[in-house]
């Protein structure tokens, strides 16, 4: 399909937000071992992918189980996510940007199909949940 074809715009919005999002996301994290560009990358990447099972695959075909690449999305960015976990001897670092990054996914994928409040609502949820950070630390090193 070129741009001019109806349903583009669409297409064309749902990738700029999920862009924007991920951007969101990791602006917050731009710290860790998975910044800016890998959460942008992440919530367009399963956009994409939902979009093109959307829209890809005819719903009168026997490959017309979209859920399963749904479900792909979300094991395979499990992998990605397993790859910024580390342990040491003392040590466990990365789950929360592992878990950040399964939650940047279904980001990308509530976008894909169009539930534009649950993907913005579920960004500010975990931005918020990331602030927390300095907070929990405050309290926790106040001694009573």
């Amino acid at each position: 399909q070129g741009f001019t074809q109806p349903g583009q715009l669409s297409i064309i919005i749902r990738i700029v937000m999920a862009t924007i999002l991920g951007f969101l996301i990791g602006w917050n994290r731009r710290t860790t071992s998975a910044g800016i560009r890998t959460f942008s990358l992440i919530t367009l990447g399963s956009t994409i992918f939902t979009i093109v099972a959307l829209q890809g695959f005819p719903n009168n075909s026997p490959s017309a189980d979209l859920s399963r690449i749904v479900a792909q999305i979300v094991s395979g960015i499990g992998f990605i996510g397993a790859g910024v976990i580390w342990k040491t001897k003392m040590e466990l670092t990365g789950l929360t940007t592992a878990a950040t990054i399964w939650a940047a996914a279904g980001i990308g994928i509530a976008i894909g199909v169009e539930m534009f409040s649950l993907a913005v609502l579920g960004t500010l949820i975990i931005i918020i949940l990331l602030m927390l950070k300095p907070i929990i630390l405050k309290y926790e090193s106040v001694k009573i």
